[in-house]
């Protein structure tokens, strides 16, 4: 065979083998973007107490109670369990990390993906508490007259404390830590004479910050406008939750303000993620689950979304849950699964490659979509 003539069919074969591992891959992200799931499989179960609560980031669900802790990763594998007595425990979690506080007591539970806790105890009793992902705490405290926010180290040593006046600051709601543990955000409200303030302060306890008085960097009242909470979208966006909106900063050091967007029609619900924010809204009879992201912009639309009860969102996706049902859509507006679970129905989170964990009255159930028309269940 002549040398030009096996140049060629090596081509040919080249040109073949790549096309289909094109069309093999052109097949499984149109699956992974636009398929939709018409069946789940259960992989795992467990017993829940009455009196559990509940926290999800980075596909783990974190769970406490008021006779301890533990969590589960997408699989429905238990990654820790800990043992300890509150009387109003909840729970927050920031990836790998969770932080159980005593609300209105004085004790903080802080447990890392080893399951190995640390705790600290407050010197006045706690209102709100967040994590960051190496363990990093920051508590709100009321001691009277001055509302505290103290800042802890894994190991529970004092790193840093911020007071703030309710005369004169006003009535703190919620607070924000961002992933790496350095930024803080703050919300407080009050009246002027008889109009609504709603303040956000902005904290930076790194380097940046120690050039600043009390190391706030940035400040924002909004009169008015009633605002609901603020959260860190990852590490350097903070959002802020409106009645009529939502409001996003950048904030790699100093906040920076990106967007005040307002949709049209009546906010029914919105909730953030660390990929961007969703809200639903309701205009002339139709409600509509638009996805933004993190600088503001729109992302996806999904008209005449059916009547629901509770909003989640996480991994740029939206369920929309009711009783024994969910619809959960992408970001990029389509459908990913629609259908009805075995049972009651309290809420959904999310486990990742799609996998989801169903929580309902005295049971968590661990899921992964499918493509079958089969839905199998797992004994306990």
């Amino acid at each position: 065979m002549k040398e030009s003539t096996r140049s060629l069919i090596k081509i040919i074969i080249a040109v073949v083998v790549i096309g289909t591992l094109a069309a093999f891959a052109w097949h499984y992200i149109k699956e992974r973007l636009y398929g939709t799931y018409s069946s789940y499989e259960v992989i795992s179960e467990m017993k829940l107490s009455s009196d559990v609560k509940c926290h999800n980031d980075a596909n783990i669900l974190a769970m406490s109670s008021i006779n301890g802790a533990r969590a589960i990763n997408g699989t429905g594998s238990l990654i820790w369990e800990a043992a300890f007595s509150l009387d109003n425990p909840e729970v927050v979690s920031c990836g790998e990390v969770s932080a159980i506080a005593d609300i209105n007591g004085t004790s903080v539970y802080v447990i890392p993906e080893s399951g190995i806790y640390t705790s600290y105890t407050t010197n006045y009793p706690i209102s709100r508490i967040a994590v960051a992902k190496q363990g990093v705490t920051a508590v709100l405290m009321d001691s009277g007259n001055t509302d505290i926010v103290q800042v802890y180290d894994i190991g529970g040593s004092l790193r840093v404390e911020l007071a703030t006046s309710t005369k004169q600051d006003g009535f703190p709601v919620d607070i924000a830590l961002s992933d790496d543990g350095t930024k803080l955000v703050t919300l407080c409200i009050s009246f002027d004479k008889d109009e609504l303030v709603s303040k956000v302060t902005f904290y930076n306890m790194a380097s940046v910050g120690k050039n600043f008085i009390d190391n706030i960097v940035g400040q924002k009242k909004y009169t008015g406008r009633l605002v609901y909470d603020v959260e860190f979208l990852g590490n350097d966006t903070v959002g802020i939750t409106l009645e009529d909106g939502f409001v996003l900063y950048g904030m790699e050091e100093i906040p920076e303000a990106l967007c005040d967007i307002k949709p049209e029609g009546t906010i029914v619900d919105l909730s953030m993620f660390d990929e961007g924010v969703c809200t639903v809204t309701e205009k002339d009879s139709e409600r509509i689950l638009t996805f933004y992201g993190t600088d503001g912009k729109k992302q996806g639309t999904i008209r005449k979304v059916p009547e629901y009860d509770v909003l989640q969102a996480a991994n740029g996706e939206a369920a929309l849950i009711s009783p024994g049902k969910v619809h959960i859509y992408r970001k990029n507006g389509t459908l990913k699964y629609s259908g009805t679970f075995d049972g009651t129905l309290d809420t959904v989170y999310f486990g990742g490659d799609n996998r989801y964990f169903l929580v309902d009255s005295g049971r968590i159930r661990t899921i992964k979509l499918a493509k079958s028309k089969r839905n199998t269940e797992v004994s306990e």
